[in-house]
């Protein structure tokens, strides 16, 4: 297990209360990105083995295949992508190289600050005006550009579309859609069919 790094300083409380507010940032930021590439995943798997199920009829060992990949890599997504970072939240000293890439104005300020007001070494007079030095420049300074969000707006904008797809094949498919989706979900109901044959 990784060794948890000294708490910041007094004197450098308000980098602190930035490094948490991104670290929480991001945190939320993978989990939703983690969901809705789940979300997507499932609306595909739903929408192919409907159809699929539709035309051919699966055999339950089918459904229970094309069941464990569905979900399955939904919850791998969700997993990798949304809740194991949320539940690793990233050290002081990566958030920091991450405000150093997203806002070069710090010039390597940053970080420097955050390992030098550590413990002992942060009360010494050179890293108080340090920190005084870089808390100022911190305050001029957009630290929402810091944790990227452009994977999170793309997911989200194909889930949206995933969702309105879903929606609309639902419609057309009326009565026969949620029969379909219980049979994705391996009940033993038969598969809708508008041509019945009466004995």
């Amino acid at each position: 297990m990784q060794e948890k790094a000294p708490e910041l300083s007094e004197t450098a409380r308000e980098l602190g209360a930035r490094i948490s507010e991104l670290r929480g940032r991001q945190r939320r930021v993978s989990l939703c990105t983690g969901l809705a590439m789940a979300l997507v995943a499932v609306l595909v798997w739903l929408g192919a083995e409907c159809a699929a199920d539709w035309w051919v009829e699966l055999p339950w060992l089918a459904r229970l295949a094309c069941f464990g990949v569905g979900v399955g890599g939904a919850g791998a997504l969700a997993w990798g992508f949304g809740v194991r970072p949320f539940r690793e939240p990233l050290a002081d000293d990566t958030l920091a190289l991450m405000v150093e890439r997203a806002l070069p104005a710090f010039r390597s300020r940053f970080i420097v600050t955050v390992q030098l007001a550590r413990g002992e070494a942060g009360s010494s007079a050179l890293v108080r005006a340090l920190v005084a030095e870089t808390t100022a420049l911190a305050l001029t300074q957009k630290f929402d550009r810091v944790v990227r969000t452009e994977r999170l707006r793309l997911w989200a904008k194909i889930a949206g579309a995933s969702l309105l797809c879903a929606s609309g094949l639902a419609v057309v498919g009326g009565e026969d859609t949620w029969p379909l989706v219980g049979r994705a979900f391996l009940s033993a109901q038969p598969v809708p069919r508008k041509t019945k044959i009466a004995n």
